[in-house]
């Protein structure tokens, strides 16, 4: 039976949970499907998908630097509440975009607020935690090698 090597199409089903149990992920009813080797998953679960055949199972456990990343102080950002628009609504917990100049958006949460600042976090939400991807592989497709 043919075993996942890089490069595959894969299709598989994947849920998320953090170590409290809580799922954060569930591929919907259909499996996703992805290209191993093309990071469009965590490169660290890649890895662990090589050599597994279609109808097996596997947990992977991937610390935070393999997953979301390491929570960084330097992605925290403290602002002048003037220097926001006046008209927002502004609470703690309340999601913030910020417009970059090249056309990406940023996303942060409001952490600590002031009479004066807010402080912004931009960590992904789940920046410095452990999860637990449980995957199941649907299908394999091998890319053909035309000449």
């Amino acid at each position: 039976m043919k075993e996942v090597e890089m490069g595959d199409t894969i299709q598989l089903t994947i849920e998320g949970k953090l170590e409290n149990g809580k799922v954060f992920f569930k591929t919907k009813e259909d499996a996703s499907t992805f290209v191993l080797g093309d990071h469009q998953i965590f490169p660290a679960l890649e890895e662990h998908l090589v050599g597994m055949k279609i109808g097996e199972t596997k947990t992977v456990t991937l610390d935070a630097k393999d997953a979301y990343g390491e929570h960084s102080e330097d992605l925290l950002m403290t602002v002048s509440k003037d220097r926001i628009n006046s008209e927002m609504n502004l609470e703690l917990g309340k999601v913030l975009v910020l417009n970059l100049s090249d056309g990406r958006n940023l996303k942060g949460v409001i952490i600590d607020m002031t009479d004066e600042d807010i402080t912004v976090d931009f960590n992904h939400p789940l920046a410095g935690q452990k999860i637990f991807l449980t995957c199941t592989i649907v299908a394999i497709q091998v890319e053909e090698q035309t000449s």
